[in-house]
C-alpha cells in the first residue's frame, strides 16, 4: 500500500494479510497479482484535474470512489448542485483507467442520491447500490461490494454480498462503504463475515488537527475510525483522508490522499 498525500509520496511499511482470502497487501513493488499486476487506488471526494493527471501516473487497473462527489450549497438551486454532479463526472473522465467502481456519501444523497448516480453511471462510474461486481483477471476473481451511505442512505449488505459470492475460497470481497463506523454494524451481520477489506472514506481525516490533539471535529458514522489501517477481527478497514475540504476550504495537519494497494495472491 502507498499513500500519496497532496503532491509528495509517503510509502508505509504495511505487510497485512486478508485473513480467509488468500490476499496479501504489500508498501514495496508487488509480484504480480491474479498473475498479473493489480494496482487499486482509493479517492474520497472529488477529484480535481490535477489530481486525476497524477492517478494517471499511477498506472491502476480499478479505481474505487468512496463517495462525496458534491455537496449541496447553502444559497444554490437544486438544479445548480445537479449540474455540479455532471461537471465533477466530467473531471472523472479524465482517468484514463476506466474500471471505475463508486458509492454514494452523505452528501451525495443531500442533493439528491438518483441524480448523483445517474450523471457518473452516465459516465462509465459502475455505482455500487447496494449491489456487487467482479474484477477478473487470468481465471481469477475478486468481488466488489457497495452499500447506501449508512447515515442518510439505506445499507444493505445481505443484498451487496448475496450468499453466492460468501466465504469463496480465492474469491475475496472487498466491499466500498462511506462511512467507517458502519464496520461495527456490518461485522454482526452474516454478510459482514464474508468482507475481507473494507474501503470508507467520510471523515477527512479530521481536516484540521491541532499536534498532540485527537480531531476536533468529527461527523456521524465517522467518529470511531478516522484515518488509516484498523484490524477488526477478520475484517481489514482502510478509511482514505480524501483529497477535498468542507465548511472550511482549508486542511491544517491533515494532508490530502490517494491510496494505492497492490494485491497479490498469498501463493
Amino acid at each position: 500500500m502507498t499513500i500519496y498525500p497532496w503532491g509528495k509520496r509517503l510509502i508505509l511499511p504495511v505487510f497485512l494479510a486478508a485473513t480467509g482470502a488468500g490476499i496479501w497487501l504489500y508498501a514495496q513493488e508487488p509480484t504480480p497479482v491474479f498473475k498479473a499486476k493489480v494496482d487499486l487506488v482509493v479517492l474520497s471526494f472529488t477529484v480535481t484535474d490535477s489530481k486525476g493527471k497524477y492517478v494517471n501516473g499511477l498506472k491502476p487497473a480499478a479505481i474505487f470512489l468512496t463517495g462525496d462527489f458534491v455537496t449541496a450549497g447553502l444559497w444554490t438551486s437544486k438544479q445548480h448542485d445537479y449540474d455540479s454532479a455532471w461537471q465533477c463526472t466530467n473531471i472523472l473522465n479524465g482517468l484514463e483507467c476506466r474500471a471505475l467502481y463508486a458509492v454514494l456519501g452523505n452528501h451525495d444523497f443531500a442533493v439528491g442520491a438518483q441524480e448523483v448516480s445517474t450523471a457518473l453511471s452516465s459516465n462509465g462510474i459502475a455505482v455500487l447500490r447496494n449491489e456487487c461486481l467482479p474484477i477478473e483477471r487470468v481465471g481469477s476473481r475478486i468481488w466488489v461490494a457497495g452499500v447506501d451511505d449508512p447515515l442518510i442512505g439505506h445499507p444493505d449488505p445481505g443484498q451487496a454480498i448475496p450468499e453466492m459470492i460468501r466465504n469463496r475460497p480465492d474469491e475475496p470481497v472487498i466491499l466500498l462503504c462511506h462511512g467507517p463506523d458502519y464496520a461495527d454494524r456490518l461485522l454482526l451481520q452474516p454478510a459482514g463475515k464474508a468482507v475481507d477489506l473494507m474501503l470508507s472514506g467520510h471523515t477527512h481525516g479530521g481536516q484540521v488537527r491541532i499536534p498532540f490533539m485527537p480531531a476536533l471535529v468529527l461527523p456521524p458514522m465517522g467518529r470511531k475510525y478516522v484515518e488509516g489501517w484498523f484490524h477488526l477481527d477478520q475484517l481489514q478497514l482502510y478509511v482514505n483522508r480524501g483529497i477535498g475540504a468542507i465548511e472550511l476550504p482549508f486542511r491544517f495537519n491533515c494532508p490530502p490522499e490517494i491510496t494505492l494497494f497492490t494485491l497479490r495472491t498469498s501463493a
